[in-house]
């Protein structure tokens, strides 16, 4: 497999770091890095600007949002990592394939008509 073929599980896990859905659009998964694009940032700026200035003001239900918050981010961007592992196997298992037929087709005599 062609060196540029492969993708970097750390770079994918940094990206989605960076900026949620980041890390899954570098591994081809689109449409999962629409998802967590379009609910992740927004709930984190929400939560951010509306409440991180009181953050533990009104109770233990802003402490468990940005857990949950915290939890999702970190998340995704470990599951980005995995998928962008996850592909490169695949993607090494198909270049495999693809060499052994091409190395059976090429060896073998060929066919007589009939």
């Amino acid at each position: 497999m062609p060196v540029s073929a492969r993708k970097s599980p750390t770079r994918a896990f940094l990206l989605a770091l960076m900026l949620p859905g980041s890390g899954h659009a570098y591994s081809g998964r689109y449409r999962l890095a629409l998802g967590f694009f379009v609910f992740t940032n927004p709930a984190a700026l929400l939560f951010s600007f509306h409440r991180l200035a009181d953050l533990f003001g009104d109770g233990p239900h802003n402490a468990l949002v940005l857990a949950f918050l915290i939890c999702a981010w970190l998340s995704q961007a470990i599951d980005a990592a995995l998928l962008t592992r996850a592909f490169n196997r695949r993607s090494t298992a198909d270049a495999r394939r693809r060499e052994r037929r091409a190395s059976a087709s090429s060896d073998s005599p060929p066919r007589s008509q009939r």
